[in-house]
């Protein structure tokens, strides 16, 4: 691993957890977490694409209403002054050309998901990998190719995919967190099998392990004293 001096100093904390991911060469599911957890950080440091939903809706009806001649849909003045919304209205008009028949077919609601989609993977970019992956290539850690390979894996990760959906009922990423991932999702249900079979002394049996983890806090205030003494 090189010093600190070594480590771009325009990477926030987040994406500086994602970096050490890739110099220590850990699997592609920690990687989907660290990067799923810093764009989470990320989109509520930037306010979000507060007009998501809107520039969705504008982008069908572009792809639909003739040739788009504009690098941008709807080119708002906002995209001028906001990174995410220049990533968004970029993406926009780049779908409402290459993807016309595509959105003609889909639902409103499909279209928002995949340019939400394409939002998180183009400030993805835009925040960490694009400063995250100079600093990998100059170690001879990754070739350019195993880089590029490695981050479209990423970015193809449920997670990833999890978190573009969790950012359309909340645009403007106010409380927006990551999903539990594969390493995080597998570290808690480990937990709660074994707090449960600690509780009773075996195997705990599917409905209760269901009702009472799968709400977070509140089904685990519903649940019996004896198991939540033991957690």
């Amino acid at each position: 691993m090189p010093d600190d001096d070594r480590i771009p100093r325009y990477l926030t904390g987040p994406w500086r957890k994602v970096l050490r991911c890739r110099q220590g060469r850990e699997s592609a599911e920690r990687a989907a977490d660290a990067v799923t957890s810093a764009l989470a950080a990320t989109l509520r440091s930037v306010h979000g694409v507060p007009n998501l939903p809107d520039i969705a809706a504008r982008m069908q009806e572009a792809a639909t209403g003739g040739p788009v001649a504009q690098s941008r849909v709807p080119a708002s003045e906002a995209a001028r002054r906001h990174v995410p919304t220049d990533v968004a209205e970029r993406a926009a008009a780049s779908f409402a050309v290459t993807m016309r028949e595509e959105l003609a077919l889909v639902s409103p609601a499909q279209a928002a998901l995949m340019l939400a989609r394409r939002v998180v993977t183009g400030l993805a970019y835009q925040y960490g990998l694009d400063r995250i992956g100079p600093v990998l290539a100059a170690e001879g850690a990754y070739n350019t190719n195993e880089l590029q390979a490695l981050f479209t894996e990423i970015l193809a990760s449920d997670q990833v995919s999890k978190l573009a959906q969790r950012l359309l009922p909340r645009p403007s990423a106010t409380g927006l967190r990551a999903p539990l991932g594969g390493v995080c999702g597998g570290r808690l249900k480990t937990l709660s099998t074994s707090v449960l079979r600690s509780c009773y002394g075996r195997e705990p049996f599917s409905g209760l392990h269901r009702s009472v983890f799968r709400g977070g806090g509140r089904d685990f205030a519903a649940a019996p004293a004896r198991i939540r003494g033991c957690a």
